[in-house]
């Protein structure tokens, strides 16, 4: 019953049961991430709201504004009589319309600054989403890498479970037949108990990383998912990059860049509109007025609404102009507000691409470091597992005790915990230096 639970369980972990779902390539979590991301989705509307306030600069700079109302009630008092045109004490009923308009002709280049700030917003917006679908695909590979070292490692494990099975079942016959001692088989299933326990260990960590994975990526809780980790190459040799001319790519267009750009960029331009902000302001105006009006009591001698609305018709046209004398200090404390801003930016930005140009370095050298440190983790790896290999003979032979080979049968594990995690830890690191040379994540 027990070996059949085993089997079951690295069936599970190899993606390989029946029940499974198509196991997922890192691509296709990163891509499920990014279509299925919560986070995605707010920045995502909130770049809806950017498109929509660019909209209405737009309509803010080029379209008037038009306006109308009406009004109705009754009055009374001295009033012009609308039959004899003669001031008299009635009561009248009256309603008015108007309809006007103002359309901006020169507000002192705010509205030319506005539709650009607005115009970096959706620019910076776009960059800023995809700051978000980078990082979400890095978390996401970070995760998978995760998931794939401690399902690799307890299929290993799994497998050893199994010989080791083998070996008890082997040394209990043989204790049957008088050729093995008591002392034998005990060794054998304290071998059999330690295995199992690292087996039920692993399985452990490796439900807790596709927990987290499925957590990364919004994938329903309640259904499997397992991973492809038959394409996830092994170290391999490739020729080195250039820590200069990454750095010089990412400290001039990585999304953080751009955004920080972006910023300064509006604050120069909020900048220009306080220093415009004493200069007069011009718009021009159109209206159009009428109204109708009947004396209570009288309603059937009052003139057609018609002809109401077309004799007492009015219109105007003008230009307003508004021009700026004294507001105690608010022009100037507002202009040192925005030069102070822009500084701010500025340094902001110059920090920013420091920052950029000193990642771009350590993650080239970290690639450096993770190549050797995979180099080795491999060959310290196949020497233990052919150490490992000729002491089991030994052990089998009864030529060696049970401790010198659990202890090599211990290294064996280690070294190859260190070789997968050394392996996709590379994978990683290459992956970030790619990053900041210009490479998406999501087509590595």
């Amino acid at each position: 019953m027990k070996k059949n639970l085993k089997i079951l369980s690295l069936l599970m972990l190899t993606g390989i049961a029946a029940t499974a779902q198509q196991p997922m390539s890192l691509n296709d979590c990163m891509q499920y991430a990014v279509d299925n991301s919560l986070t995605m989705k707010i920045v995502q509307e909130q770049n809806n709201q950017t498109q929509t306030s660019r909209r209405d600069a737009i309509f803010d700079a080029f379209v008037p504004s038009v306006n109308g109302y009406v009004s109705a009630g009754f009055v009374s008092g001295k009033n012009p009589d609308p039959a004899t045109n003669m001031y008299t004490d009635v009561k009248m009923f009256q309603d008015n319309y108007q309809i006007s308009g103002t359309m901006p002709l020169f507000k002192g280049f705010q509205s030319i600054n506005n539709l650009k700030i607005s115009k970096n917003a959706v620019a910076s917006g776009q960059s800023m989403e995809q700051l978000k679908k980078d990082n979400l695909c890095l978390t996401t590979m970070q995760a998978y890498y995760n998931v794939a070292y401690y399902q690799r490692l307890a299929t290993i494990i799994a497998a050893q479970v199994s010989d080791a099975e083998k070996m008890l079942e082997k040394s209990q016959k043989e204790l049957q037949l008088g050729s093995k001692s008591r002392y034998d088989v005990l060794e054998s299933e304290s071998l059999v108990s330690e295995l199992q326990y690292k087996l039920a260990e692993t399985e452990a960590q490796h439900n807790a990383a596709i927990i987290l994975l499925k957590q990364t990526i919004n994938f329903p809780m309640d259904k499997d998912l397992t991973i492809d980790t038959a394409r996830i190459a092994d170290y391999a040799d490739r020729e080195m990059i250039d820590a200069q001319s990454v750095a010089n790519y990412a400290k001039n267009n990585l999304p953080e860049i751009v955004i920080s750009r972006y910023e300064m960029e509006k604050s120069k331009l909020q900048l220009k509109t306080a220093r415009f902000q004493c200069l007069p302001q011009i718009n021009l105006s159109a209206g159009w007025y009428s109204m109708h009006s009947m004396v209570v009591g009288k309603f059937d001698e009052a003139q057609p609404f018609r002809d109401q609305i077309r004799y007492n018709a009015q219109k105007s046209i003008g230009v307003n102009i508004n021009i700026p004398i004294f507001n105690g200090l608010g022009y100037f404390s507002n202009t040192s507000r925005q030069k102070s801003a822009y500084k701010i930016a500025s340094y902001e930005f110059q920090e920013k691409q420091r920052e950029m140009e000193a990642a771009a370095y350590k993650a080239v050298d970290e690639v450096a470091a993770a190549e050797k440190a995979a180099f080795h983790a491999q060959k310290s790896s196949e020497l233990q597992k052919e150490y490992r290999e000729i002491t089991l003979k030994k052990y089998q032979q009864g030529l060696v005790p049970y401790i010198e080979y659990n202890t090599v049968n211990n290294k064996y594990l280690q070294s190859t915990a260190e070789h997968l995690n050394a392996v996709y830890l590379l994978h990683i690191k290459r992956a970030i230096a790619d990053y900041y040379n210009g490479k998406s994540y999501i087509n590595n």
